[in-house]
C-alpha cells in the first residue's frame, strides 16, 4: 500500500517537472509557455495528489 501511494506521488509530480513540461511546450511548438502550462496543471496534480492521499487514509 506504501509504494502504491509512492508511486502516485510520484506521477503526480511528474506532471508538473519542470524539464517534463519543457519537453511537451517544445514538441507541440509552444516555447515561452511553460509558465501557463504548470498553472494549469496545477489543480489536476492537487487533485490527483489529495484524492490518493484521501483514499489511502481509508484504505489503511
Amino acid at each position: 500500500m506504501i509504494l502504491a501511494r509512492q508511486t502516485v506521488g510520484a506521477s503526480a509530480g511528474n506532471m508538473i517537472c519542470v524539464s517534463n513540461v519543457v519537453a511537451a511546450a517544445a514538441t507541440v511548438a509552444m516555447i515561452g509557455c511553460e509558465g501557463l502550462l504548470i498553472r494549469q496543471l496545477l489543480l489536476p496534480t492537487a487533485y490527483y495528489a489529495i484524492g490518493t492521499a484521501v483514499i489511502g487514509y481509508f484504505l489503511i
